[in-house]
């Protein structure tokens, strides 16, 4: 193994964990939400969750920007090193299955180290559920309803509104 990897030591530690037959699911996606920063142009954050089987939260993490391969595997056994208050003790999962393809083939390699499945998902339900009520914990709302759930717009009016669009730019 290569000793240059920031996560080697991190590594070598999640190899010493009890390894549980059980799967954990991952995501980042772009957060539904901005942060305003004061003295810098505000973004939408990308979140990093790593829940496990029974959808506790194992942890999560706000970026700036989408976390490289190397921060989402340091972040990876760290969460089997400390998992978050309430998802149970340090341990390394049998599987992982990721909504990415190309972490996916990031992170397996270093996961095969482990003897850990990684397995792409296009889908992860639990992942949408979780990601959805935290956005909301998190003061993101629900998106902005289309013109035509409004009550006082009616279909005939939507031209209008779009020609308004076009001339304000």
């Amino acid at each position: 193994m290569a000793s240059h990897r920031p996560y080697e030591r991190l590594l070598q530690q999640a190899q010493r964990l009890t390894r549980r037959d059980e799967y954990w699911a991952g995501t980042t996606r772009l957060a539904r939400m901005w942060v305003t920063p004061k003295k810098a142009p505000p973004y939408r954050p990308y979140m990093t969750l790593w829940l496990s089987q029974d959808g506790k939260i194992v942890a999560s993490k706000v970026h700036q920007h989408p976390p490289s391969a190397d921060k989402l595997v340091a972040e990876l056994l760290q969460a089997m090193r400390r998992p978050a208050l309430g998802a149970g003790r340090a341990r390394r999962p049998s599987r992982i299955y990721l909504d990415n393809a190309e972490q996916v083939a990031l992170l397996s390699p270093v996961l095969e180290a482990l003897d850990i499945a990684c397995v792409y998902r296009p889908a992860l339900a639990m992942a949408d559920e979780v990601m959805a009520a935290m956005e909301t914990d998190l003061g993101a709302y629900a998106p902005l309803p289309g013109l035509v759930s409004i009550p006082a717009v009616t279909p005939e009016q939507l031209p209008a509104f779009c020609a308004m669009k076009e001339d304000s730019h």
